[in-house]
């Protein structure tokens, strides 16, 4: 009876055995598995750090000149606005230049008329 009791133990521990390698396998292929994973998720998150550092970079360049782009759009804006003024300046010189011709012509007129009154009443 024990002999045979040891012998049903023995063909129990056969597929046991079995399972157990076949299960230890799984698990070192499973092990070599997770670390190729591993290795590439440490890949892929120094690409993204990476990226994100052009990212900054990009972004601190768009930021400059958006930068360099207002400040010409304000020096165009305040150019324009000086020409302006300056033409309306150049405009309203012009016109006082001819009011004062015309001043200049009464007055010479009015001068010589005078100058006859006075000639005239001596």
């Amino acid at each position: 009876m024990l002999i045979r009791d040891f012998s049903n133990v023995i063909l129990k521990i056969e597929p046991l055995t079995q399972q157990l390698s076949v299960t230890v396998d799984e698990k070192n292929r499973l092990e070599v598995e997770v670390k190729q994973e591993e290795t590439l998720l440490d890949v892929l998150r120094q690409e993204s750090e990476e990226l994100e550092r052009q990212l900054t970079a990009t972004q601190e360049d768009l930021t400059t000149r958006q930068t360099a782009i207002h400040e010409l759009e304000q020096h165009r804006a305040t150019s324009i606005e000086r020409r302006r003024s300056l033409q309306e300046n150049i405009e309203r010189f012009n016109r006082e230049k001819i009011e004062l011709s015309q001043q200049q012509v009464e007055l010479e007129q009015k001068q010589a008329e005078l100058t006859i009154r006075l000639n005239n009443s001596r």
